[in-house]
């Protein structure tokens, strides 16, 4: 257990043989177990908990978090989530099968803490048969273990000391020493950061380095670290609404040459943008779009979330290829072309609740639609959400879902029924602003390919590519932010949770998914 207010980490260990993805009975009563003794007996007035599996694949181990935080008490009343948890390791058993699990760890979060753990009253039976189930499984404290490591000038000879895999053990650092983990640990990558830092000394070509997997995990063991260290180093992360984005960054030379060409072509600052669908969308509105002359709606929470029901993703099969005389066809800048040529949803959306009776053909907009696929259409067109599995599935038989019409119309056309029950529609009309920006963009592709000049040909792609999934980002995003302990027991209950970590005596990181305005 973590000893800090208001954050526990508590974990199982398995012994040989492990423990596999479909014992799911074991897992649940392992996770009940540390809830009892762990959540339950702690007076606080809000509660959720992560679960996370330790799984052993075939080079080595990985750990994964198998859903969002669970609220398990609200305004001090304890809450069910046996069958909640049931229904999650049950789906994790169908993804993962015989996957063997060598830990199970819970993260809890609690808010309002009202003194110290006291005695929880507990059916005897149901207890009994946790114990009974898991005992013969738990190792009692095994050694733990954490790594770092980095690599200087990929491509050169890898043996050479100077040049190659260079790696620091925690579990390397003597007991007698360092007697926990968490010392052996700082010491770990107090040792790794300055080593790293005489290697960057000793090679001016090194302008940069990255960190794999930053906000996830490096980020948070760096961050925790510097934060820790304040008498020697001085933090500078990129941050904005208290959200992590960078620890530090040097802008080198790849970086002022994309700056100067962004700039010359597009008269656009890339410094400012961080990512490139909002770069491509900056672009997009200082160059080609003009408001007044073709407006795009922006919906509204209701309207946004009922569209999104239509949003499932392609539909990717695997196939082994095998024929004679075979051909092989492909659309040139997909994305972009659809843009350019196709009609597009316009104006401000006008809901229907009733469309019984009305004809397909003259609606344009998302419908929800009564649909029946028969069993001779091979392989069936249209998706279906299952929500209860988080699964997309392309079914046979009847179903409702949300629907864009000209999928609708498309389907119908090979064979499917369909019936429109409600929608929002737009007007159809041309995609004039896109229609300019795609033509322009792609002829100057074309001019660099013809050039050879492959790096441009590939900027001016990756422009095309990124605007058209920006006008269907998700308000809803995940962030990590840093904050102090009341903005911490204000998220764990106004936001969906993922994990979190503590800093330091005074801040707190987490990763969690907040609505965007």
């Amino acid at each position: 257990m973590d000893p800090y207010p208001g954050l526990r980490n508590a974990k199982v260990d398995f012994n040989m043989p492990f423990l596999r993805c479909i014992d799911c009975d074991l897992i649940l009563f392992a996770v009940m177990r540390l809830l009892i003794k762990y959540a339950y007996t702690t007076k606080c007035d809000y509660g959720k908990f992560t679960i996370s599996y330790v799984m052993r694949i075939s080079f080595g181990e990985v750990s994964f978090t198998i859903s969002n935080a669970l609220t398990f008490r609200e305004d001090g009343k304890d809450l069910p989530v046996y069958a909640l948890i049931d229904q999650l390791v049950g789906k994790k058993a169908e993804d993962y099968n015989d996957k063997e699990i060598s830990r199970m760890n819970i993260r809890i979060y609690l808010s309002e803490m009202k003194g110290s753990t006291t005695p929880f009253i507990f059916n005897d039976k149901i207890a009994s048969k946790l114990w009974e189930c898991i005992e013969n499984k738990v190792v009692v404290e095994p050694k733990k273990a954490r790594t770092i490591g980095y690599l200087v000038r990929p491509g050169d000879d890898l043996s050479s000391a100077e040049k190659g895999i260079e790696t620091y053990f925690s579990e390397d650092y003597p007991d007698f020493v360092f007697k926990t983990f968490e010392e052996r640990s700082n010491k770990m990558l107090f040792d790794f950061i300055e080593r790293l830092a005489v290697v960057v000394r000793h090679n001016p070509s090194i302008l940069t380095v990255y960190l794999h997997n930053l906000s996830r995990f490096d980020g948070i063991l760096l961050l925790k670290y510097y934060a820790s260290r304040g008498d020697k180093y001085a933090i500078k992360p990129l941050m904005r609404n208290h959200r992590l984005y960078q620890i530090a960054v040097y802008l080198g030379g790849v970086m002022l040459k994309a700056l100067e060409i962004y700039w010359t072509i597009c008269n656009v600052d890339i410094v400012t943008k961080l990512t490139l669908s909002s770069l491509a969308l900056t672009i997009f509105r200082t160059n080609y779009y003009v408001q007044n002359n073709w407006s795009i709606y922006i919906p509204n929470r209701n309207e946004d979330t009922f569209i999104r029901r239509g949003y499932y993703g392609g539909h990717s099969d695997a196939y082994i290829p095998c024929g004679d005389n075979l051909y092989y066809y492909d659309v040139n800048s997909l994305y972009p072309y659809i843009m350019k040529s196709y009609t597009m949803p316009r104006g401000e959306t006008v809901w229907h609740g009733k469309l019984e009776g009305q004809d397909l053909d003259n609606l344009f907009g998302f419908i929800e639609a009564y649909v029946v696929c028969p069993r001779t259409i091979s392989p069936p067109f249209l998706p279906y959400r299952d929500e209860k599995n988080q699964t997309l599935l392309f079914p046979i038989g009847k179903f409702v879902d949300v629907y864009y019409s000209e999928e609708l119309k498309y389907a119908r056309d090979i064979g499917y029924q369909s019936i429109p029950l409600s929608s929002y529609l737009f007007e159809k009309k041309n995609s004039i602003p896109f229609k300019s920006f795609v033509f322009n963009i792609f002829d100057r592709r074309q001019e660099a390919k013809r050039a050879g000049n492959d790096t441009m040909s590939y900027v001016y792609k990756i422009l095309m590519n990124s605007l058209y999934g920006r006008f269907g980002i998700n308000p809803k995003s995940t962030v990590t932010e840093i904050y102090d302990y009341d903005r911490y027991n204000y998220l764990i209950k106004k936001s969906d949770l993922i994990l979190g970590d503590k800093l330091s005596e005074h801040y707190y990181n987490t990763l969690i998914y907040l609505e965007q305005s």
